[in-house]
């Protein structure tokens, strides 16, 4: 993967992410698919807690973060981690050099080459994901008043391999167990929260506390 567009889709996956957050703790319901969100009854245009004013469209959401703007679709079965290069440009902006693309048609040129080296992996219809992250999720969401998550013990193994062998370039600890167990798809994000950002131990103290490995 390109260092410039995995750091580009990692911000804004964060962004995604934080959106995501503050739109629950506003009260709006998140969705179990996209046409779940379409048919989800609030207003096209609001705000949100602090301010923060957002856009309902379609399959997705735009809101207007105090960092930058971000606009997303929820992925068939809700999922928050798809995009697409329109998507990643209008995230980036005028700080698209920054991320290393001159231009908008660097952007789309990397990304396309990126599609044919299987780094990244069409959904079908519109969303891409990253090839890491497209295995079918192996997280178990028991029933309870206090949630808990499980792993198999194999695929857990496996990610530690992976890790070790440094397959999850430029990526934290606490982000490369997210992304590679799907986590996104996950409605209640609150028990992860400060997984993704968590490096080394701060991470294991997350996953030990959150995750049972069986």
């Amino acid at each position: 993967m390109n260092n410039h567009l995995a750091r580009l889709i990692s911000d804004y996956q964060a962004s995604v992410r934080t959106a995501v957050e503050l739109m629950q703790r506003s009260g709006i319901p998140m969705p179990s698919t996209c046409t779940d969100w379409v048919g989800t009854d609030i207003p096209n245009r609001g705000v949100l807690e602090g301010g923060i004013q957002y856009y309902k469209h379609g399959y997705g959401c735009a809101v207007s973060l105090s960092t930058g703007a971000v606009d997303f679709d929820f992925g068939d079965q809700g999922e928050i981690a798809g995009f697409d290069v329109w998507r990643l440009a209008g995230f980036a902006d005028s700080r698209l050099p920054g991320y290393g693309f001159a231009t908008e048609d660097a952007l789309k040129v990397c990304f396309k080459e990126e599609v044919a080296a299987g780094s990244l992996v069409y959904s079908g219809y519109i969303l891409y994901y990253l090839a890491d992250a497209a295995h079918s999720p192996s997280v178990d969401v028991c029933k309870g008043s206090t949630p808990q998550l499980e792993i198999e013990s194999a695929r857990y193994d496996e990610f530690l391999d992976l890790w070790a062998q440094g397959a999850f370039d430029q990526q934290r600890l606490g982000q490369a167990f997210y992304n590679y167990f799907r986590l996104h798809q996950l409605t209640d994000q609150a028990v992860l929260q400060g997984l993704y950002e968590a490096d080394a131990e701060k991470a294991g103290a997350v996953i030990s506390r959150v995750f049972r490995i069986r």
